[in-house]
């Protein structure tokens, strides 16, 4: 839950590729790592095992690569969340579907898990076994999302406003001014930009972060020249931290000559549309009325976690299944070859000199019967241990 601590531990692309050289070092066979803005995953297999002591070593490695040499083994073992085994599948399941993100349900989780596997396989940091898993945990996340309605409710506030917005006011050539140009406003500046609003005007207290925003100097102007708002105005969007009202009306005599204001959207706390401004028949959507439907999707959302669970529980069966008959395929890898020595031995060594006396014809049958023997020699260990995990 520390952020500042999480800091530590999160690398950059190239240090993620940089890894490979030093997997051995910790006891790694392969390795996919997961950084997102809250979260740090280390998912490793290990032919000869893996412990939490190898983990926080690891980690502390990590720290180290960051210039933090101060974190301890101890201090790791007690902040850091282990998994192993069946319950290892579980949780990256959990982690891709969604349901142990900060808010349940957001889809981007998936995005980030495979672009992380992606990345590993890339710089061969990544291999056999870690492939079946990924391989499984995205098409298990894949399914949660489409079979429950645990991502059908947005949860997001900037989300929900844009789509009451967009509903409200679909000309996208309404007239927009939009007031502030922080994170939230970014966002929707994202959602007008994508659904092709094109006359957006932003005003904030310093220009030229509205210019980083709108990426067009003559739409980004300083908050102190919105009174004098020329070009017509149809919706307002505003949040910004003032604690003082912006849209007053003032403020829309000045800029609404018109008489074209139609709809203002107002994500501030507290409120940046004054009083007398509600009262004026606006189309209002104010962020603690889009917070209200928020809340009630999250509760919709953890009525699906129960289904999402079972969903990852018979997966997780499944991919013991696959994990085991993989690591058969791969432990009697050597059979073909064991065999193919026995057979040329026979020919050459055990029963060289009774093959010198046969006829051409009677040898080449004899060499037929022996290539038979080694195809389907190879075959039956593997029919056989897979009938045997499947009982």
């Amino acid at each position: 839950n520390d952020l500042n601590f999480l800091g530590d531990f999160q690398l950059e692309k190239e240090q993620i590729a940089d890894l490979k050289q030093h997997m051995s070092n910790f006891g790694m066979d392969e390795l996919v790592y997961l950084n997102t803005c809250n979260r740090v995953e280390v998912l490793v297999y290990a032919n000869e095992g893996y412990t939490q002591k190898q983990a926080a070593q690891f980690l502390k490695y990590i720290a180290s690569i960051n210039n933090n040499h101060s974190v301890s083994e101890e201090d790791l073992l007690t902040k850091m969340d282990w998994f192993e085994g069946v319950g290892a599948v579980e949780h990256i399941y959990r982690v891709a579907s969604s349901l142990d993100s900060m808010v349940v349900g957001e889809r981007e989780i998936i995005t980030q898990f495979r672009k992380a596997f992606e990345m590993a396989w890339e710089h061969q940091l990544a291999g056999d076994f870690l492939r079946l898993l990924s391989r499984s945990t995205i098409e298990t996340a894949k399914q949660v999302f489409t079979e429950t309605s645990i991502a059908r409710h947005p949860v997001s506030v900037v989300s929900l406003a844009y789509h009451q917005f967009e509903a409200h006011m679909p000309n996208k050539e309404a007239r927009i001014v939009m007031i502030g140009a922080g994170q939230t406003n970014r966002s929707m500046f994202k959602f007008l930009e994508k659904a092709g609003y094109k006359n957006v005007w932003v005003y904030n207290r310093t220009q030229a972060t509205a210019e980083a925003l709108t990426k067009n100097a003559q739409n980004a102007r300083a908050l102190s020249d919105l009174p004098s708002h020329q070009e017509g105005v149809d919706a307002i969007l505003t949040c910004t931290g003032a604690t003082t009202a912006h849209v007053t009306k003032d403020l829309l005599a000045n800029i609404d000559k018109e008489d074209s204001l139609k709809c203002i959207v107002d994500l501030s706390v507290p409120n940046d549309i004054d009083k007398e401004v509600l009262n004026h028949g606006y189309h209002t959507i104010l962020v603690e009325d889009v917070q209200k439907i928020a809340s009630r999707n999250i509760k919709e959302r953890e009525k699906e976690v129960k289904v999402c669970e079972d969903i990852i529980s018979i997966k997780n069966r499944a991919f013991q299944q696959i994990f085991r008959e993989r690591q058969i395929e791969r432990a009697l890898s050597i059979i073909p070859d064991e065999v193919k020595k026995v057979k040329e031995r026979a020919m050459s060594k055990v029963f060289d000199k009774e093959l010198e006396s046969a006829d051409d014809n009677t040898r080449a049958l004899i060499e037929r019967m022996m290539d038979y023997m080694e195809r389907k020699c190879v075959g039956i260990p593997i029919k056989v241990a897979k009938q045997t995990l499947a009982k």
